[in-house]
């Protein structure tokens, strides 16, 4: 029986509870069943579990745990980045990551529930920052501050919980419209609460204000998780009007703008965009021009000679724009984008003398009464005015504006086109 015992399978309980009954096994002439006895002198049979020791999952995923207790300034990770931490060759599958760092942190994190998942882990400051006040409470002053200390804590939180997009811009004609929604709601309220108390006139200017600080706090709680649009904007605005490189790190490093780097990552990815889709019925028209600027004019070399465009599309809504801009992971070369938008430039070859290859053609004007068009009732009254030498009446111009004022009328997009850059000919 005690072998039985410490056999501990199925073989030996199924033994033990035939005989649990019997009390003398001799007496009862009790004789081994033929395969029982064959069991017997059969070797314990090993059960093995199914999947990977768990120590050694413990152990990976420790190292995980520690990667995210530590990163400090960051708090949005990939389960795939998670998993590259881990030092050693075997690595645990992302739904077990998943799993794991639900049991361990509960409410103090984040995972979305899609592949791949995006990881937000929040901070629990403000939790230890009250227990322990509470339990050392001194005076008013230190009150005071642990009342700020602890908002600040929920303010971090919060920043640390949401999730954002790190790989699209938004469109050209929204890239800031949707600010208010990216700002957490608690971080919105104390900007609020210390930009706009007792404040009198054009509240909508402090408003500006207040969202602004607020993305800059939200910029430096998270510098690697979130990309401001609207500190793009002023970088890329910055880098256009004064095309200075130390103006923008300097605001950069302030914490008013985004870095050099992005803003021309954000150019090249807008240029890489495709060109607008138009419904129809659109009128679409192109207006171009010339520009010729005379450097170097000592010796006529470095001269600049360019023609600039724009195409106007009416009605406004005809424009059908993308909804994001992607953005570039890499960089492209200079001349990947110096290929961008060129237009290849055609030499008009004459194939004999020009004056030889004009025909002229007898030209005779018939005119009709009714080939011609009747002046309408504004065009007569524009006449009336300049006959009768009435005050008021200015040009064609200016009179048909006025006329039209106040009729319905839709609004034109206009976009920029590649300037085209060659020698004059």
């Amino acid at each position: 029986e005690r072998l039985l015992k410490d056999r501990n399978d199925e073989v030996g309980r199924a033994i033990l509870l035939r005989i649990g009954s019997v009390h003398d096994l001799p007496a009862a002439d009790a004789q081994y069943h033929f395969l029982c006895m064959k069991e017997l002198y059969l070797p314990k049979r090993q059960t093995k579990t199914q999947g990977r020791p768990r120590n050694d999952v413990d152990e990976e995923m420790q190292c995980i745990f520690n990667y995210i207790e530590d990163s400090s300034e960051e708090c949005q990770f990939t389960i795939e980045e998670l998993i590259n931490k881990i030092e050693s060759d075997c690595r645990p599958h992302p739904r077990t990551v998943k799993q794991r760092l639900l049991e361990k942190y509960g409410d103090d994190i984040c995972i979305t529930a899609n592949m791949p998942y995006i990881v937000c882990f929040k901070s629990t400051g403000h939790k230890i920052i009250n227990d322990f006040w509470y339990q050392n409470r001194l005076s008013e002053k230190e009150e005071r501050t642990r009342i700020v200390e602890t908002a600040a804590a929920i303010i971090v939180e919060d920043a640390r919980s949401q999730v954002y997009n790190l790989t699209q811009y938004p469109s050209s004609d929204t890239f800031i419209d949707n600010l208010n929604d990216l700002i957490p709601e608690s971080l919105l309220a104390f900007t609020d609460a210390v930009v706009m108390s007792k404040k009198k006139g054009n509240f909508e200017k402090w408003k500006k204000q207040s969202l602004a600080i607020a993305d800059c706090l939200l910029t430096a709680i998270r510098p690697k998780s979130y990309i401001s649009p609207l500190q793009v904007g002023v970088a890329t605005f910055l880098y256009k009007k004064y095309g200075s490189r130390r103006l923008i790190d300097v605001l950069s490093s302030l914490g008013f703008c985004s870095s050099y780097t992005e803003a021309v990552r954000f150019e090249m990815s807008s240029m890489l965009e495709p060109h607008l889709t138009l419904r129809k019925q659109a009128l679409s028209q192109f207006v171009y021009d010339n520009a010729d600027f005379n450097i170097g004019t000592i010796d006529g070399h470095n001269t600049f000679h360019s023609m600039g465009g724009i195409i106007c599309v009416t009605p406004k809504s005809a424009v059908v724009s993308s909804p994001h801009i992607d953005r570039l992971k890499d960089l492209p070369s200079a001349e990947t984008i110096g290929c961008l938008g060129t237009l290849p430039v055609k030499v008009f070859e004459k194939t004999g003398p020009g004056l030889a290859a004009i025909q002229i053609n007898p030209l005779t004007l018939n005119f009709s009464h009714k080939s011609l068009v009747s002046p309408s009732a504004s065009h007569l009254l524009w006449l009336y005015g300049k006959h009768m030498n009435r005050l008021g009446i200015g040009g064609w111009n200016g009179f048909m504006e006025d006329l039209t004022r106040n009729k319905p009328h839709d609004i034109t997009y206009i976009n920029c086109q590649p300037f085209i850059n060659s020698p004059p000919s």
